[in-house]
């Protein structure tokens, strides 16, 4: 390994281990791109609220069944729930 390759190595192992956050080519998946890769509590917050969404979307399409209304209201719980988590951190997001 010559002078210029090991420089090389060096400035793009730095590069990878800024502590200003991920690395532009780090793979997020989905949940990452869709609500941002910072914060892994903001990535879980987002799924509880689409999960709990499409079990609004599931039941509105179903047949009347008797706990369908707690159903309901325990959804807009949750997902209230989530937003009041999500959108009253105290924790400053950059």
């Amino acid at each position: 390994m010559n002078e210029t390759e090991r420089e090389t190595l060096v400035r793009l192992l730095a590069e990878e281990s800024s502590p200003d956050g991920p690395p532009a080519s780090l793979d997020v998946g989905l949940a990452g791109r869709l609500f941002g890769a910072r914060y892994a509590n903001t990535n879980i917050t987002g799924i509880v609220i689409l999960a709990a969404l499409l079990l609004l979307l599931v039941d509105r399409f179903m047949p009347e069944h008797p706990g369908s209304r707690e159903l309901i209201t325990g959804a807009f719980s949750i997902i209230s729930l989530a937003l009041g988590y999500l959108f009253g951190s105290s924790r400053p997001r950059a």
